[in-house]
């Protein structure tokens, strides 16, 4: 413990180094992740197994995560569309401005 140090938050150190905040940074290369995947043809087994919907009764007790949530979530979060991916350079500079 440091006596007589002045407190600093977190975001203001992160601004200082110039670090982009963790869940931010998650939110990027998972979207960064789907436009590889969907620039891809559509042959490709990663693309098909993401479209995949599970038949029948869930279990009970905690839900099973999917891996559709969360990238529809960033997607609305961004205002960007699956449709956005297939031009690299304008989904690149969507992603950046979408944060």
């Amino acid at each position: 413990m440091l006596y007589g140090a002045e407190h600093r938050t977190s975001k203001s150190i992160r601004d200082e180094a110039n670090v982009m905040n963790m869940l931010d940074l998650i939110k990027v290369k998972r979207l960064q992740w789907l436009g590889h995947v969907y620039q891809r043809e559509r042959e490709w087994d990663v693309e098909r197994v993401c479209e995949l919907r599970d038949e029948g009764r869930r279990k009970r007790g905690h839900q099973k995560h999917r891996l559709e949530e969360p990238i529809r979530k960033d997607l609305q979060s961004c205002s960007l569309c699956e449709e956005d991916t297939q031009n690299r350079i304008r989904w690149k500079g969507l992603i950046e401005l979408g944060l």
